[in-house]
């Protein structure tokens, strides 16, 4: 019984540690960014299972000092948009759950912004096909605005 305890101790002692790595990660994405205007960040879900989209206008851009952004190419956007797809598609399971949460109000992204002036940056963690844990970052150049998308399940 001893043992037991020790052990679900150590595993959400871990799982609380995994958490930090991620808020880690986007502060390090964000502060390589400079100080922003304006957030808007939006949440649902809990602990491991849990989607955020958030909206960052900066007053300027300069990507020299963060080693996160590259520039979008053509095939980029196909990338980008698988993700997408993907967050789309929790999105719409948020609104069937809980039509009223705060993220599926207030999520609204325009694709037809992407475009090859922009730059982006993926984290992901995935098994083939299956996107299980990913940011992905966008940063629209022509309005210096950085679009955040997360899921985890």
């Amino acid at each position: 019984m001893k043992r037991l305890a020790i052990f679900l101790c150590v595993f959400v002692l871990l799982l609380s540690l995994t958490g930090c790595f991620v808020n880690s990660r986007t502060d390090s994405i964000l502060d390589s960014l400079g100080k922003y205007d304006s957030k808007q960040h939006w949440t649902s879900g809990e602990f491991q299972d849990y989607t955020d989209f958030g909206i960052y206008v900066y007053p300027y851009i300069d990507l020299t000092e963060t080693p996160y952004f590259a520039p979008i190419s053509s095939d980029d956007i196909t990338t980008i948009c698988e993700y997408l797809d993907d967050f789309d598609k929790w999105i719409a399971i948020h609104q069937e759950q809980s039509p009223n949460d705060e993220l599926v109000i207030n999520y609204a992204f325009d694709r037809s912004i992407i475009d090859t002036t922009d730059c982006f940056y993926i984290y992901a963690n995935r098994n083939g096909a299956i996107l299980f844990d990913y940011d992905v970052w966008f940063l629209d150049m022509q309005t210096n605005t950085l679009y955040y998308f997360h899921n985890n399940i």
